[in-house]
């Protein structure tokens, strides 16, 4: 319904769920990533661009200089390993080349000509997925996906933004003095 929605709107839209954030590496907005993106491929003929997953479960390091309310910024660890690009990966769809669109990606495209899911590299963007425990599709890897983590730095340069952000709106709705 939402693609219908802002089909004509928007060249692109994203489905995430609460626990899910797309950043990107090397741009500061969403839009100059998809201009940059486009730029070196001909949009016309893209469908989705998905972006790769990583872990983030409860942290051994959290980042104490953030505020208990600002969860995503205080968990400082992910797994080092990068989930393989077809599972776990989240899209931007274009909304003038598809037809229908599945919580992770494309389904039906407009016409032929237009490409299948184009998967971004990893130095461009990337999916951090905020999960309490391993989901129980990838229970063989759990122990590397919890032990095997890094520090995490791709939210510190909006961090203080953000949180400004945050705490305007806690502020408004009466959730914070």
């Amino acid at each position: 319904l939402s693609h219908f929605r802002h089909i004509h709107t928007h060249r692109y839209i994203l489905i995430l769920d609460i626990d899910e954030v797309i950043v990107p590496l090397q741009h500061n907005t969403y839009a100059e990533l998809l201009d940059s993106i486009e730029s070196s491929t001909d949009a016309h003929r893209i469908s989705s661009l998905s972006f790769s997953n990583v872990f983030k479960f409860p942290a051994k390091l959290e980042d104490a200089s953030r505020p208990e309310h600002m969860y995503m910024l205080k968990n400082a660890m992910r797994s080092q390993k990068t989930s393989d690009r077809r599972n776990y990966g989240k899209s931007m769809t274009n909304t003038a080349t598809v037809a229908t669109v599945f919580n992770h990606f494309a389904l039906h495209r407009l016409t032929p000509k237009v490409s299948g899911t184009m998967y971004i590299p990893e130095k461009l963007g990337i999916k951090l997925h905020y999960k309490s425990t391993c989901p129980v599709e990838v229970h063989r890897e759990c122990p590397e996906l919890q032990e095997d983590t890094v520090r995490d730095h791709s939210l510190d340069r909006f961090a203080d933004e953000l949180e400004r952000r945050v705490n305007r709106t806690l502020i408004e709705l009466n959730l914070l003095q």
